[in-house]
């Protein structure tokens, strides 16, 4: 995610927020709290940044884990601001003063205040382990529903479907503008929406052997994936996709 000209990028093996320089990558702050557990989907509202926690880890103790979303500010790192229990989510979007939250063993997407209040529930009996979240510009949502195989296009208010397009297997979204790009977990690759094929176009890989495609990020200039296994965040220029790496 970019944010105040930094990326941040969350660590779920280090139970951490990275801010990193947006060119170099090089570390500026490492960010953690005890609620911050396996954090996954990221936003910001303002200078709120919100993070989902997915907590739990089935092959552990789970004793004392949190899985929610924790809010701290991105002036003063130092403290959280709220904290809120979610069960296992997975994406989180901000839009229109409230907060998106995708739950993945529930099939479903949690509404939330920006203080934690619980508002709304949508996508029941529509979504399979929805994952990662957007808004485009006309304030649709756009989920990753890796379990139906596909991207779904929902009404932020009442959660109805107004559009569909089968992707295998998608991972995480992110929009810039009105372009969607999503990322494929087992594919290896990103794709972006293109409105004159009615979905979404050729795989865009890396120019080596790469692990599975997690988070992705997006601004004017460029593509960021978080590359799981290798460990790595890989750079696709938006013009041409051009493979770099930070």
């Amino acid at each position: 995610m970019f944010h105040n000209n930094f990326l941040w990028l969350t660590s779920y093996d280090d139970n951490a927020v990275y801010k990193l320089h947006p060119e170099t990558g090089n570390m500026i702050e490492k960010i953690q709290f005890p609620q911050l557990q396996h954090p996954r989907g990221m936003d910001v509202h303002g200078d709120r940044i919100y993070v989902a926690c997915y907590g739990k880890d089935t092959s552990k103790d789970n004793k004392g884990w949190f899985d929610g979303v924790v809010c701290f500010d991105a002036k003063d790192t130092t403290k959280i601001i709220t904290a809120f229990e979610v069960p296992r989510p997975r994406g989180l979007v901000c839009h229109n003063g409230e907060v998106f939250v995708t739950l993945v063993m529930a099939n479903q997407i949690q509404v939330f205040s920006l203080d934690g209040e619980y508002r709304r529930t949508l996508g029941k009996g529509i979504l399979r382990e929805p994952r990662g979240i957007a808004v485009l510009p006309n304030g649709r949502l756009v989920v990753a529903d890796c379990g139906n195989n596909r991207v779904a296009w929902l009404n932020p208010e009442n959660g109805k479907m107004v559009r569909q397009n089968a992707v295998s297997r998608p991972n995480d979204v992110c929009t810039y503008m009105d372009n969607i790009f999503v990322s494929q977990w087992f594919e290896k690759c990103v794709r972006i929406f293109d409105e004159t094929k009615g979905g979404f176009g050729d795989a865009y890989k890396a120019n080596e052997e790469t692990g599975f495609f997690a988070m992705i990020s997006a601004n004017q200039n460029r593509v960021l994936v978080a590359d799981d296994t290798q460990g790595i965040v890989r750079v696709f220029d938006i013009k041409d996709f051009i493979d770099k790496r930070l």
